[in-house]
């Protein structure tokens, strides 16, 4: 059995002064590279917090005429206002903010972002019932809504708007 001394003797020490030394030089050597590889970091992070397109992280492009989805459910005034704040504002039908319910509007009228009632769902809107800013001609308390049905855009009527009803919004210019 070998026996390690307790004093270390002088090429021990060259031995660690050496190694001291070399590690000093390797951490000043990668001091030097540390701020490139920061600046990169940092421009990773920064493409995580938008998406493709300027959406929000972790989602895709928006589909062509919205400007913003919002990423949880809310009432009708909370969906005016998110709109709002994006710079933008519910759909309209027809170019219309109130329409009767008697009769519904009938499939291929226009809806801003969708295109049409009845028409393809819009590529990359996330499957779900939407909000529209039209208001029933006659109960001011109910909105129109967008919905999917078999890939396509339907339109469905009574969502209560002032009530605790919570849909999507997707926001147009």
């Amino acid at each position: 059995m070998h026996s390690i001394p307790t004093t270390p003797c002088k090429k021990h020490i060259k031995s660690l002064a050496n190694l001291a030394i070399a590690a000093f030089i390797v951490s000043l050597s990668l001091a030097a590279t540390a701020n490139p590889l920061d600046k990169a970091r940092k421009a990773a992070e920064a493409l995580k917090s938008v998406g493709v397109g300027g959406s929000p992280a972790g989602t895709t492009a928006l589909p062509a005429g919205f400007i913003a989805v919002s990423s949880s459910g809310m009432n009708w005034d909370s969906a005016q206002a998110f709109c709002k704040q994006q710079g933008g504002r519910l759909p309209l039908i027809a170019g219309r903010d109130r329409l009767s319910n008697d009769p519904p509007p009938p499939n291929g009228t226009p809806v801003d972002g969708f295109g049409s009632i009845g028409g393809r769902w819009p590529a990359g809107l996330p499957i779900g019932r939407y909000w529209t800013g039209v208001v029933s001609a006659s109960s001011s308390n109910s909105s129109w809504v967008m919905s999917y049905y078999d890939n396509t855009s339907r339109i469905l009527f009574g969502d209560n708007r002032a009530g605790n009803n919570t849909l999507s919004a997707a926001c147009v210019r």
